[in-house]
């Protein structure tokens, strides 16, 4: 018996959880537009989808088209020491050394402390992974991590 699989075109992203390729993900047919709904396995949103409509549950295998040059949404939360030139850094990182789009860039100082995100465009779970690993060695970042959807 060989398995099925839905290929890229046939998808939507969630809007909930925004999964990656790379994440551990299930698929959702929309029973009336019957779009296949792409959610990261964890999501509430997924959970709460199949308990009240389990056949449209995907089985299937979900293949991320690699060959799209394709950008997803992902949120990334910052905390650190501040300093001068922490956020030209930052921007360094993200833009030139691994030429990824920032959407939007929101960053409070107090007291010495700062926090704050980053919303921005990776084409996958592994890229946005090795970006935080970078991000990291930024003098002053102390904490970096991927936002799971609000």
């Amino acid at each position: 018996k060989q398995s099925k699989s839905v290929h890229n075109n046939d998808l939507v992203v969630a809007e909930c959880c925004h999964p990656l390729p790379g994440d551990s993900v299930v698929g959702f047919k929309d029973p009336i537009t019957h779009q296949i709904i792409v959610h990261k396995a964890t999501c509430d949103d997924l959970n709460r989808l199949a308990s009240q409509h389990g056949d449209c549950i995907v089985k299937e295998e979900i293949k991320w088209s690699q060959h799209k040059a394709v950008s997803y949404l992902a949120t990334v939360e910052l905390h650190g020491i501040d300093r001068s030139g922490l956020i030209l850094d930052l921007a360094r990182v993200i833009t030139s050394d691994f030429s990824i789009n920032m959407r939007a860039i929101s960053v409070q100082s107090h007291d010495g402390i700062f926090e704050g995100t980053i919303s921005l465009y990776v084409q996958d779970i592994v890229s946005l992974n090795l970006l935080l690993d970078n991000i990291r060695k930024i003098k002053g970042i102390e904490r970096v991590k991927r936002l799971i959807s609000e």
